[in-house]
């Protein structure tokens, strides 16, 4: 699976997955007024990202299709986005006005993480996943009503 996102998880940045705790940060630096996001590495590496929502469906899709299912198989669009993009993605929709700032004195993981599709869309060809824009807008809406 995918790096996972969306409304529902933990509201410590520390304990959430990766893109939750980017919107969770952002915020509080909005709230804050904060001049300045940083970002550890250069923002090049890419993740896929699936929409919490999306993974959910999923699931029960495959639950209810008749027959064993015993071949693996990614849930995946094939489609990954820079660090730096998503950051960027986030800072448009929250409305953040600081810059953002990259901290190259920390490591960038792994510079691409991306899954094949193929599987996928041969076993579920209309499956239709969130777009990026409309799954961060409302893990915004969510972590604006939850965070303190």
């Amino acid at each position: 699976v995918s790096n996972a996102y969306g409304p529902g998880d933990y509201t410590d940045p520390n304990r959430t997955h990766a893109l939750n705790g980017m919107i969770i940060r952002m915020l509080h630096a909005k709230r804050k007024e904060s001049p300045e996001f940083v970002i550890w590495g250069t923002g090049k590496p890419s993740r896929e990202w699936i929409y919490v929502k999306d993974l959910a469906r999923m699931l029960v899709e495959a639950v209810e299709i008749p027959g064993p299912q015993i071949d693996p198989v990614n849930i995946a669009q094939n489609r990954a986005y820079a660090i730096r993009e998503t950051a960027e993605m986030i800072q448009k929709l929250c409305g953040y006005l600081g810059k953002l700032v990259f901290d190259t004195g920390y490591q960038d993981g792994a510079p691409f993480k991306q899954l094949d599709d193929n599987l996928f869309r041969e076993a579920y060809p209309e499956f239709l996943f969130t777009s990026i824009w409309e799954g961060i807008q409302e893990t915004i809406g969510y972590y604006e009503e939850v965070l303190p």
